[in-house]
């Protein structure tokens, strides 16, 4: 049934070290050299993608606790306006709601991270598996013990999914600090909206009436005499004074 012991593997960037059952070398030997090598270059490839993925889990998460820990910027308020305490309280909803959301961003961070190596745990599980069906399949003799890798990679794949399922509510959560951090922006534009068409309102209220010239009494030169615009045609042409014209306009 193969001599089955306990090894330590240890699984790079950043992984803690984890002790799984794994297939002794001594039966893994029984499989041809080209299947463990194809079995090997597979579980190599997804390894390294695991890996990278869990580099950049954590280098996202050191950003997010870095900016979570850095000093946030508070929004900076003219104290001349009429409605300053009004603004500064919306803005200070809006820092409120912005470093909830840096919070709330780092745990969603940390449980990526958590997934991550969940993930490199599920791979080597897999692979001990891989194996075991490998010496299986050339084991002259009794069955070899497979519902034993079989069991350690379920129950890798019960914590993955439990990491999955808290990273996925983490994300929502998320979402949700994101919303708010909209909505905080959004009431205080409608103020700063509302104060600008409060003012256009008033310059409209406060501006003077036009001036305007009706087109009747629009003056004609014509020579040293004016006429008006109103008088006949006839006149116009003989330029005749409007004194002297006067009775016939009555």
């Amino acid at each position: 049934m193969g001599n089955l012991r306990w090894i330590a593997m240890v699984v790079v960037a950043g992984c803690a070290t984890t002790a799984i059952e794994t297939v002794p070398e001594s039966d893994w030997q029984t499989v041809p050299g080209a299947e463990r090598a194809m079995l090997d270059n597979a579980h190599a490839t997804e390894l390294a993608k695991a890996q990278a993925e869990l580099r950049v889990a954590i280098a996202l998460a050191d950003h997010a606790r870095a900016a979570v820990a850095a000093q946030p910027a508070r929004h900076k308020l003219d104290v001349s306006a009429d409605d300053a305490h009004e603004r500064a309280d919306a803005l200070a909803r809006i820092d409120a709601a912005a470093a909830a959301r840096a919070r709330v961003d780092l745990v969603w961070r940390e449980r990526r991270v958590d997934v991550a190596r969940e993930q490199l745990e599920l791979l080597a599980t897999q692979r001990e598996l891989d194996r075991a069906h490998a010496v299986d399949r050339y084991l002259v003799g009794d069955d070899y013990p497979v519902a034993l890798y079989r069991g350690q990679l379920a129950q890798a794949q019960v914590r993955w999914y439990a990491a999955t399922e808290r990273a996925d509510a983490a994300h929502a959560d998320l979402e949700r600090a994101m919303a708010d951090v909209s909505s905080a922006k959004e009431a205080f534009a409608q103020l700063v909206r509302g104060d600008a068409e409060a003012l256009a309102a008033a310059e409209r209220a406060l501006r003077l009436p036009g001036w305007s010239t009706e087109p009747t009494e629009t003056g004609h030169r014509r020579g040293l005499v004016f006429v008006s615009a109103s008088a006949p045609l006839a006149l116009h042409q003989r330029g005749l004074h409007r004194a002297a014209i006067a009775p016939l306009l009555r």
